[in-house]
C-alpha cells in the first residue's frame, strides 16, 4: 500500500509541474491572440484538442466521462490565463443581480475597476463583494464609470428612478444587456442623443456564469456608438468574450430562432411531463436516459428562469411568427409518427 501510494504521490507531482506548464505556454498564447487582435476562445482548436484527448483516452483506457470533466477544466483555466487588457477603465454596473454579477467578476478578473449601483445600495454592496467589486450611490458611481454597463429588466431602464440619471451620462460610453431589444434599442439610442452619451446595446449570449471566459456576446451599436464600436469590441476581447457584431434586426430575428423557438418548446415539453406524471402515474426521473437526464437539466434551467423566458417571448417582434411555424412542424412530426403506427406489422401494435 505504502509503496503504491508513493508512486501516485510521484504521479501527482508530475500532473501539477505539467499544468503549471500547460498554463505557462497558455498565457504566452494569450500575447500572441492580443497582439493579432484576436479572441480568447478559438472553438476550432478546442475541438482539435478534444479529439486528440478522446483519441488518448480511448489508447490508454481513460473513462471518457473522466477526459471531458477534465479537460473542460483545464480549457477554462487556460482562457483565463489569457485574459491580458491593454486598457484598464473604471466600469460601472447598475444592477446587482446574476447577469450583473456574473459580468462584474468577469470584468474584476480582467484588471478592470468595477463599481456596481442601484436603487437598493445594500443589495448592490453585497452582490460586489461577491464579485471583488465596490458599490457606490448611484449618482457618484455614474459619475466614476467611463462605461456604464446597465444590468436590469428593460423596464427598470427608463422607471423614473433612473431616468433622472441620464443626463449625467453625457462623454459616457452605455451599454445594456437585454436580450429583447424591442423595447430597449430605439428609446435608448434617442436618450443618447438628448444627452450626449454613446450608446452600444449589448447582449451577452450566456446566463449568470460566475466567469464566463469564451463566451459570446452581441454588439448593436446605435448612431451614437458607431465611433466607439472598434474600442468596445477591443474592451469586450481583452477581458474574455467574444463580440459578435449585429444589428438590430438581425439580432431581433436571430433570437427568435436561438431563443424564442426552443423555449416555446421546452415549456410544451416542461407541462407535456408534468401531465404525463399524472396521467400514466410515471416518474420520469426514475427511468431517466442520459439524454433525457441532459434534456431535464436544460429544463431545470428554464424553470429557475421562468420570468425572462416568458418576457422573451413578449417582447420579441417575431414571436408569434416562429411560433406558428414550429406548430405546423411539429404537427407534422405527429402526423409522420402516426403513419409509422398505422404501418406497424400486425401484433406489434398498442395493447398487444
Amino acid at each position: 500500500m505504502d509503496s503504491l501510494r508513493e508512486e501516485i504521490s510521484k504521479i501527482d507531482d508530475n500532473i501539477a509541474l505539467l499544468l503549471s506548464l500547460r498554463l505557462k505556454y497558455a498565457r504566452e498564447i494569450g500575447r500572441v491572440k492580443r497582439l493579432k487582435g484576436m479572441a480568447i476562445r478559438d472553438e476550432e482548436r478546442e475541438g482539435e484538442v478534444l479529439s486528440k484527448w478522446e483519441a488518448l483516452a480511448v489508447k490508454y483506457g481513460i473513462p471518457h466521462q473522466l477526459v471531458n470533466e477534465i479537460l473542460s477544466k483545464i480549457l477554462q483555466y487556460s482562457r483565463a490565463s489569457q485574459v491580458l487588457p491593454r486598457r484598464k477603465v473604471n466600469v460601472t454596473l447598475v444592477g446587482y443581480g446574476g447577469m450583473a454579477k456574473s459580468i462584474s467578476s468577469l470584468l474584476s478578473f480582467a484588471g478592470h475597476s468595477v463599481v456596481l449601483t442601484g436603487r437598493n445600495l445594500t443589495r448592490a454592496s453585497e452582490a460586489a463583494s461577491s464579485v471583488k467589486a465596490v458599490s457606490m450611490p448611484v449618482g457618484e458611481a455614474l459619475n466614476w464609470g467611463d462605461y456604464v454597463i446597465l444590468a436590469v429588466p428593460p423596464q427598470g431602464l427608463f422607471s423614473p428612478f433612473l431616468y433622472n440619471f441620464y443626463p449625467r451620462l453625457k462623454g459616457k460610453t452605455v451599454m445594456d444587456v437585454s436580450s429583447s431589444k424591442e423595447q430597449v434599442f430605439h428609446k435608448m439610442e434617442s436618450l443618447s442623443k438628448e444627452h450626449g452619451f454613446s450608446f452600444i446595446s449589448t447582449h451577452p449570449l450566456f446566463g449568470p456564469l460566475p466567469l464566463p471566459i469564451g463566451e459570446r456576446i452581441v454588439l448593436i451599436p446605435s448612431s451614437t456608438g458607431v465611433e466607439k464600436l472598434s474600442e468596445v469590441m477591443d474592451f469586450w476581447t481583452e477581458a474574455g468574450l467574444t463580440p459578435v457584431v449585429s444589428n438590430y434586426e438581425e439580432h431581433e430575428k436571430a433570437m427568435a430562432v436561438v431563443q424564442v423557438l426552443p423555449h416555446f418548446f421546452m415549456i410544451a415539453l416542461m407541462r407535456s411531463l408534468e401531465d404525463l406524471h399524472s396521467s400514466l402515474g410515471i416518474n420520469p426521473e426514475v427511468f431517466s436516459t442520459t439524454n433525457f437526464s441532459s434534456i431535464s437539466a436544460i429544463l431545470n434551467r428554464i424553470r429557475d428562469n421562468m420570468p425572462t423566458i416568458l418576457e422573451i417571448q413578449a417582447s420579441n417582434k417575431y414571436s408569434r411568427e416562429v411560433r406558428e411555424k414550429g406548430l405546423i412542424q411539429l404537427i407534422k412530426v405527429k402526423e409522420e409518427l402516426d403513419n409509422l403506427d398505422a404501418i406497424r406489422p400486425e401484433g406489434k401494435g398498442r395493447g398487444t
